[in-house]
């Protein structure tokens, strides 16, 4: 199993990186401006864009400093400045007096600390890292053999979360040709006869023989929300990995099939109880 692959798919499915970033919000340096007088702000690196709500501030940049003029009295806007590393937000007040405005700025000090401020602590990727691998199940596949001259797809684990069901699953390729990974077709299966215990095969990938010897099966098709691959060209001796994430919470005890492109004439399968 590729550890660093899997690791990344569930961090993406599970704790997405838009969420993270949302916990941090932006800071914004209010400013001080009066009629007749220059604020200047002083970034210790080139200025290579600035923007403002209004037109009611002359707004300069020159090199490393942005120079700011209120030319009305009661309006405030807000100003975003992109230096060579960094992007800091502004808030300019209504023009006051001049005992209360800022003159010089230096923004050297506080660019740094915002950067700080949104960069994710180690120990929080870490603590996200732990659960994501405590929270992903095995699923028991003793019973499934490779295939000689075949491609073999194994279920590893699967994953629980409120909304979705996420599985992990491993392709290997004991063929003489490469074989190509496609989105597979997932079906729920209902057996009105079943072979074998469901409860009692419950995390637990079923053979062909086994779903063979089912009756009454009925398949409704569901939609993998997305579908991540390590590999999509799995070469004769290697060995691909797959997590697939499916929008919708399903019942336990509920039995799945997947469904890969064909290997020649040869179909590729796996079935599994949740």
């Amino acid at each position: 199993m590729q550890t660093k692959f899997l690791l990344g798919a569930l961090l993406a499915f599970v704790f997405p990186l838009g969420a993270q970033e949302r916990a941090a919000a932006p800071r914004v340096i209010h400013l001080g401006t009066a009629l007749d007088h220059l604020t200047a702000i002083e970034f210790g690196e080139p200025v290579d864009l600035v923007a403002a709500g209004s037109d009611a501030f002359d707004i300069q940049r020159q090199g490393d400093k942005v120079l700011i003029k209120p030319l009305a009295a009661g309006v405030a806007t807000d100003l975003l400045v992109w230096t060579r590393t960094r992007r800091l937000i502004y808030e300019l007040d209504p023009a006051g007096e001049v005992n209360r405005m800022n003159f010089a700025v230096d923004s050297r000090i506080e660019a740094k600390t915002a950067i700080e401020t949104r960069t994710p602590p180690e120990p929080a990727a870490d603590s996200l890292m732990t659960r994501a691998f405590l929270a992903a199940l095995p699923v028991a596949s003793s019973g499934v053999h490779d295939r000689r001259d075949g491609i073999t797809v194994r279920v590893e684990h699967v994953l629980f979360s409120k909304s979705s069901v996420y599985l992990h699953c491993s392709i290997r390729n004991l063929g003489r040709g490469s074989y190509t990974v496609m989105t597979p077709r997932l079906e729920r299966l209902f057996v009105a006869h079943p072979a074998v215990s469901l409860v009692g095969r419950r995390r637990s990938q079923l053979t062909d023989s086994e779903m063979g010897k089912m009756r009454g099966l009925r398949s409704f098709p569901i939609s993998a929300t997305s579908v991540q691959v390590s590999s999509e060209q799995v070469a004769p001796g290697e060995t691909a990995e797959v997590v697939i994430a499916v929008g919708q919470p399903l019942d336990s005890i509920a039995l799945l099939s997947l469904t890969f492109a064909p290997y020649g004439t040869h179909s590729v399968q796996a079935f599994v109880v949740l």
